[in-house]
């Protein structure tokens, strides 16, 4: 049987029921370890597999000019904690240039949610930043836990907006994958929230 689970930042969660055994896959299971996580990080774009230039959570998007950026959320230099890196490919994809860090979190606790290049040319990336995480029964108390969504844009890779709070009405908000841009230019965003203290997982779309 398939179970519920999901990575809060701090460890993998499972819904067990009554089962006695648990066999868990995360990312690519014949990948080879290289004992810091990120050996088994790997994403499809395009019909080919592509390993992480950066560390997890790696999302693809294309420009119109066939340049290829790669995001994913890694160490974060001198602070300690995790935040979201941009990588851009001139080879589509045989090689990444030097990743730049392009989330500053108060407290360095961001994890990568998606890219898409929109209709105008612009990239739009989502992110979820970990304030607090009060746990088990906590989950939609506003004093102890706060995991929210944010959204940064740019013209031209090099600086970004500010971040916009996604408001999705929840408090501890699993994450996010590629947003999508309809015909009449209405952006779409997939999103996995927590909905009770219980843990129950809900996913809906934000417009």
């Amino acid at each position: 049987n398939l179970l519920h689970s999901y990575d809060n930042g701090f460890g993998f969660y499972v819904r067990a029921g009554e089962a006695e055994k648990i066999f868990m896959f995360y990312g690519e299971p014949n990948a080879t370890s290289v004992c810091d996580g990120t050996g088994t990080f790997q994403v499809d774009y395009g019909g080919k597999t592509y390993g992480p230039a950066l560390g997890g959570d790696v999302h693809m998007a294309m420009l119109a000019d066939g340049r290829m950026i790669q995001i994913a959320y890694t160490d974060c230099e001198g602070h300690g904690g995790k935040e979201v890196y941009m990588s851009i490919s001139e080879d589509y994809g045989l090689t990444f240039g030097e990743p730049v860090r392009i989330t500053d979190t108060p407290n360095h606790n961001a994890q990568s949610g998606g890219i898409t290049v929109l209709d105008d040319g612009s990239v739009m990336v989502t992110y979820m930043w970990n304030e607090k995480n009060g746990g088990y029964g906590a989950y939609m108390d506003p004093e102890k836990t706060n995991m929210q969504i944010y959204a940064i844009r740019s013209t031209d890779l090099e600086t970004w907006s500010e971040p916009v709070l996604v408001e999705t009405g929840y408090t501890y908000n699993l994450g996010t994958t590629n947003l999508m841009q309809a015909s009449n230019g209405d952006i779409y965003l997939p999103v996995a929230t927590l909905v009770d203290n219980s843990g129950s997982a809900g996913v809906f779309v934000m417009r």
